[in-house]
């Protein structure tokens, strides 16, 4: 009985410590959502966010996330930074055929710090509507599984002592074709 009751506990004691290292999986799809993630290194992490697939004359978005480490920042694109020579953060977009802007860029709230104007936090946003008229450059309708929309980040980040190197980064986000 004694030796049941030890068994028992060991086995209790490691199903315990088996549950303990596995770390907690926190997933959140949505249905036609593709989410990359860019760097993985440094005090600033971005990743990018897109619709998964798209039909003719349908709109989506596409939305650039950036999250700077406490006491970290990046430079706004102002007329005040860029002539101080402060590199921005930065967003631009390369459409393949058939996918067109959908309206203006829709940039971060600015916050003003010690005279330049700056991004701070882990919600620094930049969202670009876009939408599929399934035409290439000559009007007429291409028809193509999937489409590749290049994402350039630009950003050069500083904290109260040093500022790194900037970064430019691009991405091909795939987005797939319904009704092809």
């Amino acid at each position: 009985m004694r030796k049941t009751i030890c068994l028992l506990a060991i086995a209790l004691l490691l199903i315990t410590e088996a549950g303990a290292q596995q770390p907690a999986k926190k997933e959140v799809k949505m249905d036609n959502e593709l989410v990359i993630a860019g760097n993985a290194e440094g005090p600033v992490k971005y990743s990018i966010k897109a619709p998964r697939s798209m039909g003719l004359n349908d709109s989506g978005r596409i939305t650039i996330s950036f999250s700077f480490e406490e006491g970290w920042y990046g430079y706004a694109e102002t007329d005040g930074n860029m002539a101080a020579g402060w590199l921005p953060t930065k967003v631009e977009f390369e459409f393949s055929d058939g996918f067109e802007k959908n309206g203006g860029l829709i940039t971060p709230p600015i916050v003003f710090k010690e005279g330049t104007d700056v991004y701070i936090g882990n919600e620094v946003k930049f969202v670009q509507p876009v939408k599929y008229t399934g035409k290439g450059k000559d009007g007429k309708l291409a028809y193509q599984k999937e489409r590749i929309i290049h994402v350039t980040v630009h950003y050069q980040t500083c904290d109260e002592e040093k500022c790194l190197p900037p970064v430019t980064d691009t991405v091909a986000v795939k987005i797939n074709m319904r009704n092809y």
